[in-house]
């Protein structure tokens, strides 16, 4: 880089430094059989706002740091800057960076990226981005090369530069100069095939559960089909123990006399096919049921706080189907503590309004000086945008009296929607419509759910999301966004796999718990007990027991999988429970911080949702009976891996 705008002075020590330097670029370039050129630039890794990240790359045997072999990136400029010392070399290297795909509209993208765990079995993937002093570095060392060094010229001009310029003619000592004494052994680039993107099928359902988040919005559901969503704290699906799910379409076959809903629970019958898949970015549901496949497909916007359910009728059958589809809905729009400690009283603030054929949701806040919340809710068919679906917004005209989800009156007796907006004390929201399927005809349904901060704010999701296009963008942005997240974040979807599993124990019931059924019977203390600790008991609890510095894997894993909650906008508290004997070494207790350290996660320490760390010396027997009555899961470091634990058990 100083050849730029220096003067270079023949058999000198910078002269000889550019010389070895550029033949080290072509040497360590055609062991690889890469185009030459390895500087400082941007790499093939964005972030969560898909900006390309930009460090430092260079050649193992130059660089002072080590480890720079497992990185190889190839940026356009760091070769052409060279073109006044090798100008064919330079220029046969430019047309085979064309030829890789770096040259582009405005000239050469800022590198390419060779490195295996980024690219996979691409080989390369070009850094699609321009950066302003990159260019301006091929365009200076081009200026020169015509121009016979006019930029060294003018800085050379400089007095202060001219007063100084005899140190650029320093010779090279006459001594042997090692620098590294070890060198690294360079081999051909083995590339891998990077688990970027993986779905998980389940065709048994128990417990599995997929997360999908866009730091704001995440909705958490199992295999059943039941889970909540919530949205800065608010709960958008009612969810508690008497009732995992209240977000459910019912399907009733009009000719058949028959009623099933778009997954597996609500059980109203058992389908004759069911199955389930995961991923990061989408969770679907297909059942069969009398020759009608029913697909659901669930994304959460990337953009917006917008989740999308589509749901799919296939007719396989010789005639016409006639279905009834209804959709139902109940939505506190308020904490879950608030709605289960008195729902009756969280009704009150709730209201809704019309926009065209959307309900928007408003509850009004209590305290004047905050916010209230909006909720929009509105459905559309794909094949006819203009078809019109009745609505209700009472619970009892829906669900009826005494009734729950599992056996509401709507699905099994013919009920005509009032289409009207009233105050009431059991809100919720209800669609309704007719679809006719011809045989082998399908014909897709879709759900929009959307939280706002003001009433405009639902207008505009509803302009913005009453669109085809704008349907299949958000499936093909939440594909983009979670591989670019989990790369960022470096998870891997088994490690995603097994931190959900987690959650399903959460969820529907550890038997790890089953090991200490006397200390948990034993319990005599109240939750507000565990407030010393820094515990509300609250949130849902992981216990972990570690008594010995060689057993401290399955603690990296849960520090790891507690930060993946956080990444969520999930709510998890970890307890550490040291239990290491010696009192004057304590290597269990700076192992915990070492680990917590080397990953990052100090903001988790002693805080609701994160990590508490508490000494055996510290805590009474009826304390730690206590702990285990009130964790969802119980881990002892002794008894191995968080896999080896949680599988083994269930």
């Amino acid at each position: 880089m100083p050849y730029v705008v220096m003067k270079n002075f023949a058999y000198t020590l910078m002269d000889e430094t550019y010389e070895f330097c550029i033949y080290s670029q072509k040497k360590y370039a055609k062991k690889l059989d890469i185009p030459f050129g390895i500087s400082e630039s941007a790499y093939y890794l964005q972030d969560l706002n898909y900006n390309y990240q930009y460090k430092a790359f260079g050649i193992p045997w130059l660089g002072v740091k080590r480890g720079l072999k497992e990185e190889v990136v190839v940026s356009p400029y760091s070769s052409i800057m060279a073109i006044d010392k090798d100008e064919k070399e330079v220029l046969k290297n430019i047309k085979a960076l064309k030829r890789a795909g770096a040259y582009s509209k405005y000239g050469f993208y800022d590198a390419i990226d060779y490195t295996p765990n980024r690219v996979g079995k691409k080989r390369k993937a070009v850094v699609k981005t321009y950066m302003a002093h990159h260019q301006a570095l091929i365009l200076l060392s081009i200026n020169n090369f015509l121009n016979e060094d006019i930029l060294k010229e003018r800085f050379s001009r400089n007095q202060e530069i001219k007063t100084l310029e005899i140190l650029l003619q320093e010779r090279v000592p006459q001594n042997v100069i090692f620098t590294k004494k070890k060198k690294e052994k360079i081999e051909a680039l083995k590339y891998q095939d990077y688990e970027e993107y993986s779905e998980r099928i389940i065709n048994n359902p128990g417990g599995f559960v997929n997360i999908l988040s866009n730091d704001n919005y995440t909705l958490l559901i199992d295999d059943f089909g039941q889970g909540y969503s919530v949205c800065k704290g608010n709960y958008l699906t009612r969810f508690k123990d008497s009732q995992l799910q209240s977000n459910v379409i019912y399907l009733k076959d009009i000719k058949n006399n028959l009623v099933w809903t778009n997954s597996k629970a609500p059980e109203l019958r058992e389908p004759d096919r069911y199955q389930v898949e995961f991923s990061p970015a989408v969770c679907k549901f297909l059942r069969s049921d009398e020759n009608i496949d029913t697909t659901t497909k669930i994304a959460i916007s990337p953009e917006d706080n917008v989740e999308i359910r589509s749901v799919s009728l296939h007719n396989h059958r010789e005639e016409q189907a006639e279905m009834d589809v209804i959709s139902y809905l109940e939505n506190p729009l308020c904490k879950q503590e608030d709605d289960i400690a008195h729902m009756a009283f969280q009704n009150l603030f709730l209201s809704v309004s019309r926009y065209k054929d959307a309900c928007i949701l408003k509850r009004k806040n209590r305290d004047s000086k905050a916010d209230d919340k909006y909720f929009v809710h509105f459905a559309f068919a794909e094949e006819n945008l203009d078809e019109k679906f009745d609505f209700e917004i009472d619970k009892s005209k829906v669900i009826g009296s005494g009734r729950n989800i599992a056996n509401a009156s709507i699905a099994f007796k013919d009920k005509v929607y009032s289409n009207e907006v009233f105050p009431n004390l059991n809100t919720i929201l209800s669609y309704k419509t007719n679809v006719s399927i011809l045989p082998g005809e399908k014909k897709t349904i879709h759900y929009i759910y959307g939280f706002a901060s003001s009433e405009e704010e639902c207008i505009q999701i509803y302009e913005k999301y009453h669109n085809l296009d704008m349907i299949s963008r958000v499936y093909e942005l939440a594909f983009s966004r979670s591989l670019v997240e989990n790369r960022f974040l470096g998870y891997r979807f088994k490690e995603i796999s097994k931190y959900n599993d987690v959650m399903g124990q959460i969820l529907a019931g550890s038997p790890t718990r089953k090991k200490y059924e006397k200390q948990i019977m034993a319990s005599r203390l109240k939750q507000r007990d565990l407030w010393k600790f820094g515990i509300s008991g609250d949130l849902p609890m992981i216990l972990l027991k570690i008594k010995n510095i060689n057993e401290t894997e399955i603690l990296r894993q849960l520090i790891s999988l507690t930060e993946y909650w956080e990444h969520k906008r999930i709510k998890v508290d970890l307890v550490l429970v040291n239990e290491e004997e010696n009192s004057y070494e304590e290597y269990v207790k700076d192992k915990i911080y070492e680990l917590i350290n080397a990953q990052n996660v100090n903001y988790l320490l002693n805080r609701s949702g994160g990590i508490h760390v508490i000494k055996h010396t510290q805590i009474t027997e009826e304390e730690m009976n206590l702990l285990y009555a009130c964790s969802d899961i119980v881990f002892d470091a002794h008894d191995g891996l968080l896999e080896e634990q949680l599988y083994e058990m269930g």
